[in-house]
C-alpha cells in the first residue's frame, strides 16, 4: 500500500500542484483513514467556509484542484460530510473496503 500512496501523492503534486505534504495527508486519509488536518477536514467534509478560513496562501488558490481530486479519485463514501468522514476513518479508509470490513 505504501507504493500506491507514493504514486498517488506524486500524481496530485505533479498534475494538480497540491503541496506534497497536503497530497500525502490526503493519500493517507484515502488509503488508511488517517485523520487529516483542519483545512483538509473542511475540504473533505464539504465545508467551503471552513476550508477558506483554514487555508493558507497556497491552498486557497488550489480549492478547485482539491474538488477535482475528490470528484475523480475518491469514492463518494469517503467525503461530503463529517459523518461520511468519521465512518471512513472508523473503517480505516480503502484498507477497510479491501479487507471487506467496511460498515455503513
Amino acid at each position: 500500500m505504501g507504493k500506491k500512496i507514493n504514486e498517488i501523492t506524486k500524481k496530485w503534486v505533479n498534475k494538480h500542484g497540491i503541496p506534497e505534504i497536503m497530497a500525502n495527508a490526503l493519500a493517507l486519509y484515502l488509503f488508511k483513514g488517517i485523520h487529516p488536518g483542519g483545512f483538509l477536514l473542511a475540504v473533505l467534509s464539504n465545508d467551503l467556509v471552513g476550508a477558506i478560513q483554514r487555508a493558507d496562501d497556497i491552498n486557497i488558490k488550489l480549492l478547485k484542484e482539491y474538488a477535482t481530486i475528490l470528484y475523480w479519485d475518491f469514492p463518494m463514501v469517503a467525503w461530503g460530510s463529517k459523518e461520511k468522514m468519521e465512518k471512513w476513518m472508523e473503517n480505516e479508509g480503502l484498507k477497510g473496503l479491501q479487507d471487506g470490513e467496511y460498515e455503513d
